[in-house]
């Protein structure tokens, strides 16, 4: 077998067994062998079969799934990222790079330049900036946060770069299969259900319902999906969404954690045929509202196409519902170094909430586009 038909395999990762499967089964959200969301959920909600979605989406000539220019983004500021004060920084789709109390914390890492267990499927934008995983592993990372287990939230080879390199990998039941299959230690992965909490250092990562769905290749949901609350003594909670469709759990989330400070929450790879997975962009800005965050940021998009809307729609239309509501949207670039405290300063709040990189882009592309038929 070729040496890119072992990768690709192991791509794949590896479902649970043994005690990793005992304590699944206990799982009051585990039932027939399978995860179960909180609200009925079913994959697809359009009259079209799985097949056809499938088949829609990779051979339709969709216009405009991914921009014909690099995307504006910031080089990465590696002095500022030095800084003892905490800070995020978006990395495209879901990535995050934070720190907060010191402690250094890559989410969702996915930093190659496709998201699947092949180099050749769902390819990513072309894009000015570029983040090296020996960037982060140079600064130091204590705590690698997942989401759940689809390629563009799991990356394996990025795994592989840091299972050396960092104290804990946290993730929802189940997904430590795939760490420990490819070579993670299991003294350094932290499995939790919905409602489960673990801390490290100053940090409380709060496990908080999602709706959305798992798998990496035909069999689904034998892992969990999960949001995180992320909350210290004397300090507003940071809420992360994951992949989720939306529903009643987002005014749980307020409920139970009051004072969120920043939400990051998906918004893109919506479509009709799977409207309970994922949110359209007046649901994703409406979801911050539901969980009475003071900051929303949408993630998700600017990066991967993985369904047939147009690359800059979920900015558009989240920032038009966005402020509608009673909070104050933020829009980064790719890169860009977001300091928390500067988001006490009227002045920087409002730089990145009017800071829509999109309609420049937009109108680059359009500029480009007609060069080339000219």
């Amino acid at each position: 077998m070729s040496a890119f038909a072992l990768t690709s395999c192991s791509a794949l990762g590896e479902l649970p067994s043994g005690q990793r499967l005992e304590r699944i089964e206990k799982s009051p959200h585990y039932k027939d062998g399978a995860f179960h969301n909180v609200e009925e959920t079913p994959m697809f909600t359009g009259e079209s079969s799985t097949f056809e979605n499938y088949f829609n989406f990779l051979f339709n000539d969709w216009e405009r799934l991914k921009p014909e220019v690099p995307l504006t983004g910031e080089p990465l500021d590696l002095k500022a990222l030095e800084s003892n004060e905490d800070y995020f920084v978006w990395l495209g789709h879901s990535s995050l790079f934070m720190q907060l109390d010191g402690i250094k914390i890559l989410v969702d890492p996915v930093l190659k330049d496709y998201a699947a267990p092949v180099f050749f499927l769902n390819k990513s934008f072309k894009e000015k900036v570029t983040f090296s995983i020996e960037d982060f592993i140079n600064l130091g990372v204590d705590v690698v946060l997942l989401s759940h287990d689809h390629y563009d939230h799991l990356e394996m080879d990025t795994i592989k770069d840091l299972q050396d390199k960092v104290k804990v990998m946290i993730c929802p039941l189940g997904v430590g299969s795939h760490l420990e299959y490819w070579g993670v230690d299991p003294q350094k992965i932290i499995e939790r259900d919905w409602d489960e909490n673990y801390t490290y250092e100053s940090l409380t990562f709060n496990f908080v319902t999602a709706r959305h769905f798992s798998g990496r290749f035909l069999t689904r949901d034998k892992s969990l999906w999960t949001g995180f609350v992320l909350s210290r003594e004397g300090k507003d909670p940071i809420y992360i969404s994951g992949d989720s469709g939306y529903g009643k759990h987002f005014k749980e989330i307020g409920e139970k954690f009051p004072q969120i400070s920043l939400a990051f929450v998906e918004c893109g790879q919506y479509n009709e045929n799977w409207a309970l997975i994922h949110m359209t962009p007046e649901e994703s800005a409406t979801s911050v509202s539901d969980v009475r965050a003071k900051f929303g940021i949408p993630l998700h998009s600017g990066r991967f196409a993985l369904s047939n809307h147009t690359w800059d729609d979920p900015y558009i239309r989240f920032n038009a519902k966005a402020l509608t509501l009673d909070y104050t949207p933020l829009f980064p670039l790719m890169g860009q170094v977001v300091f928390l405290s500067s988001l006490e300063n009227q002045d920087a709040t409002q730089k990145l909430k009017t800071q829509t990189w999109w309609v420049d882009d937009a109108k680059a592309e359009a500029q480009y586009l007609k060069e080339q038929e000219n």
